[in-house]
This record gives structure tokens, C-alpha cells and sequence, in this order.
């Protein structure tokens, strides 16, 4: 092992003094002059990964809201139907419920995140 640390540390002692006061590649052909070279904003990983968190979380809050909406309504005429006394078929008021019932759950699982 330190034969290998010794090796690598001649090879680097030998080729520093080679590459000092020279120009890189691209410097060379001329693209990265500091004349010509503009500076271009790349937003970072962090930036973009914030930015990608908000995005779903607007996304569902939009249709947690949208949800919630839904099952106030769905509630809400159930409701008065039922105070007028209309009567609703078993099958239709247990299709009601159970649709009511999935929204409720959809809203409970989408406040939890």
C-alpha cells in the first residue's frame, strides 16, 4: 500500500510542473475564452427537488379541495333529501353511502401526508 502511495505521489510530483501555465483543452479551440463565455443559472438538485415537492403538494391540495367539495355536496343533498322525507331505494341510499364513504376516506388519507 505504500509502494502504491509513493508511486502515485512521483507520478503527481512529476506532472505538476508539466501542466503549469498551460491552457485547457477548451480554452485551446477558443470556446471558454473568458471574453466570450456567458454564465447560465442551472437551477440546483436541491432546487429542483423543492420545486418537484411543492408541485405535488399543490397538486394535492387541489384535489383534496376538489374532494372535499364533492362529499360536501354528496352529504348535503343526502341530507335534505332525507328531510323531506323523499324516500330513496335501499340499493340507491346504500350507493350513496358507500360513495360518501370513499370520498371521506380519500379526504382522511389525503390530509395525512
Amino acid at each position: 500500500m505504500l509502494r502504491g502511495f509513493f508511486s502515485v505521489f512521483l507520478v503527481w510530483v512529476l506532472l505538476v510542473p508539466v501542466g503549469q501555465g498551460q491552457r485547457s483543452q477548451s480554452e485551446f479551440m477558443g470556446v471558454d475564452s473568458p471574453e466570450t463565455t456567458t454564465h447560465i443559472v442551472i437551477p440546483s438538485a436541491r432546487n429542483a427537488a423543492a420545486m418537484q415537492i411543492e408541485a405535488r403538494n399543490n397538486a394535492r391540495r387541489s384535489k383534496l379541495l376538489s374532494d372535499t367539495n364533492k362529499l360536501l355536496a354528496l352529504a348535503s343533498s343526502f341530507e335534505q333529501e332525507a328531510a323531506k322525507g323523499e324516500t330513496l331505494s335501499p340499493k340507491e341510499a346504500a350507493h350513496r353511502a358507500a360513495e360518501i364513504e370513499k370520498l371521506a376516506r380519500s379526504v382522511k388519507d389525503g390530509m395525512r401526508y
